[in-house]
Parts: structure tokens; C-alpha cells; sequence
């Protein structure tokens, strides 16, 4: 078991080290003023991508190895994924605001604001995919089984989630509990479609319908986000119950397709 705790340990580490140095990195290349949530997010997806090469270097592998090719129904499963990522999150969505009393607005339903912004949300969350249900799940399989791989990306992508935000106690558990339950059901679909499409269509529509089409608004935007975050069961519970409903959803959309060549590569 000593060489899946020392891999275990690396990725830890690797994506801790990413979120810790990204604010300073940040820093020095924008300056006070320059240092934003969107330059920080570039930062970290910059990091990843080299933290992904150098690790994939060290075991001699390329981004091949890592189930990154597109299948014959590869623009299927990240179409599908991501028009019922965005359905499902925009409902709970709604729900959430309303529990919450924070005023959500549809951005206008015109050609340009269908595609805006998705190439940037693209290439902030590509990254992530290629790391945590990329490399990290590829490798972590080899070692320990599927569902222990799972398991772990889904645990360290949660915890990606927390390390520098600041939040303690319950706070922190729910900053956790959602990307971790999402984490594991991205991963899933990775090991059902041995690819990253329908991961990377369900990945990027949920992101989509939460900080492009349906943005928050209202007199106090601090006070309209410490609501929304707040540690409340009925608050994040639509979006923890939106995740799992996109995991019947890949269970659905997979029934006939499990390739079990993953499985047993």
C-alpha cells in the first residue's frame, strides 16, 4: 500500500500547492488592482495544466493515456451533458434564491449571450477535468480500483474547493460536501463513457447556468452571497440535490454504453 498513500500524498499536495500559490503568482502578475476572482481562476487553471504535465512527465505518460480522446458520440455526451447540467442547475437555482430571498436575473436570451463567456469558463474548468478526472483518476485506478479512484478524486476535489476560502466548522463542510458529491458523479461518468465529454459538457453547463445565464444581483452583492453560501441544509440543499440528479443522469445516459475497457486498461 505504500506506493497508493505516497501517490495519494502527491496529489494532495499537487493541488493544494496550486490554490497556495496561486494568489501570490496572481499578485505579481496583475498587481492590487489586477488581482481578481477571474485572474485568480486563470492563475490556478495555469497551475493545474503544468502540475498535470510535470506529473504526467514523471511517469512517462502523455495526455493520451489519460482517456482524452473523443468517441464517435463524444459531441453527443458533452451536448447532452450540458444542456441538462444547466436545466437542472438553473432550477435550483431559482430554488435556492427564493429560499434565500436573492434576486437572480436571466441574462438576455440573445445568440451572443448563449456563447458568452463560455470560452473563458472552458478554459478555467478544462483544466480540472484533465487533473482530477484526467490523470488522477487514471492513475489512482491503476492502484487502488475504481471506486476507491473515485472516491479520492471526489474528496480531493472537494477539499480543492475549500483550501484558501476561509471558511471553518460547517462552512467549510458545505463549501466541501457539494463539489465533492459532484466531483464523484463527474468521475463516474469518466469511468462510464472512458472519456471526458460528457464530464467536461456536465462540468461546464452547471458553471454556466450559475455565473453566466443567472447571475446574482440585489443592493448588497456581499450580502447576496453570504446568503446564498450561508450553512444551511435548505440553502445548499437544491444545488447537492441538482448534482445528484445528474447523477441519474449519467446512469441513464451510460446504461448502454459502459465501455468496460476502462474498467479492466
Amino acid at each position: 500500500m505504500k506506493l497508493p498513500v505516497l501517490r495519494m500524498a502527491i496529489f494532495a499536495l499537487a493541488s493544494v500547492a496550486c490554490l497556495m500559490a496561486a494568489g501570490p503568482i496572481t499578485f505579481l502578475l496583475f498587481g492590487a488592482s489586477g488581482s481578481t476572482p477571474v485572474s485568480f481562476s486563470f492563475v490556478i487553471s495555469l497551475l493545474l495544466i503544468l502540475t498535470t504535465v510535470a506529473l504526467l512527465r514523471m511517469e512517462g505518460m502523455s495526455f493520451k493515456a489519460m482517456q482524452t480522446f473523443v468517441p464517435r458520440n463524444g459531441f453527443q455526451q458533452l451536448l447532452g451533458g450540458f444542456v441538462v447540467a444547466a436545466l437542472v442547475t438553473g432550477a435550483a437555482v431559482f430554488l435556492r434564491a427564493a429560499l434565500v430571498d436573492v434576486h437572480i436575473e436571466i441574462a438576455p436570451l440573445t445568440a451572443w449571450s448563449l456563447v458568452s463567456g463560455l470560452p473563458a469558463m472552458l478554459a478555467l474548468m478544462l483544466p480540472e477535468e484533465l487533473f482530477f478526472r484526467g490523470y488522477l483518476l487514471r492513475s489512482c485506478k491503476s492502484s487502488i480500483g475504481v471506486t476507491a479512484a473515485i472516491g479520492v478524486s471526489a474528496v480531493l476535489f472537494g477539499l480543492y474547493h475549500v483550501v484558501g476560502k476561509g471558511f471553518w466548522g460547517v462552512g467549510a463542510f458545505f463549501l466541501f460536501l457539494t463539489p465533492a458529491v459532484m466531483g464523484a458523479v463527474l468521475a463516474w461518468a469518466a469511468f462510464r463513457t472512458r472519456s471526458l465529454c460528457l464530464p467536461v459538457g456536465l462540468h461546464l453547463g452547471g458553471n454556466w447556468a450559475l455565473n453566466i445565464l443567472l447571475p446574482l444581483h440585489g443592493a448588497n452583492q456581499n450580502d447576496a452571497f453570504a446568503r446564498v453560501f450561508s450553512p444551511d441544509l435548505q440553502i445548499q440543499g437544491p444545488i447537492l440535490l441538482a448534482v445528484l440528479l445528474l447523477g441519474v443522469y449519467v446512469a441513464f445516459s451510460t446504461r448502454k454504453r459502459l465501455d468496460k475497457s476502462f474498467e479492466s486498461a
